[in-house]
């Protein structure tokens, strides 16, 4: 695994991001909505269950008494090559789109805006998720420092 670094005044601290942790009140209807409506791979760990998308990225579920579905922001966003195709995946599969979001949306529930297409929907808890693709390279290997 490459670990990248934390720069802070010079001093770099290698580090990886392990990935998302999502506290779930119920840790078996969480593996199902993870694993068999989104496609992902998973196993036990020994505080809740770990999920790997292709690419790698994992989730993590935390079973939690008092904090699943408080979020009201996305605790995980998934990065698509076709956000229509992945929305109408998802909708075969029973996911509804959220409509109250603070962004126009077309009638497909999707939000195209600044070279970015965006939908959010939930998970069993309620917690939001998001998935986006984008529709121009802009967005893609651009340093965040602008190359400087």
């Amino acid at each position: 695994m490459t670990k990248h670094a934390i720069r802070d005044a010079g001093t770099a601290v290698p580090c990886a991001i392990a990935g998302a942790l999502i506290p779930v009140s119920d840790l078996d209807r969480s593996i199902a909505f993870y694993r068999d409506t989104l496609g992902f791979e998973g196993s036990p760990t020994p505080t809740g269950y770990r999920l790997v998308a292709e690419s790698g990225s994992a989730i993590y579920l935390l079973p939690s008494t008092d904090y699943p579905g408080r979020a009201r922001w996305p605790l995980v966003t998934f990065e698509t090559d076709d956000l229509e195709d992945f929305v109408a995946d998802l909708q075969r599969r029973g996911v509804a789109l959220l409509t109250d979001v603070p962004f126009e949306l077309h009638s497909d529930g999707i939000h195209r805006g600044d070279g970015i297409r965006i939908a959010w929907f939930t998970d069993p808890d309620g917690q939001v998720l998001t998935a986006f693709d984008v529709e121009n390279s802009a967005w893609h290997g651009a340093p965040a420092d602008g190359g400087q």
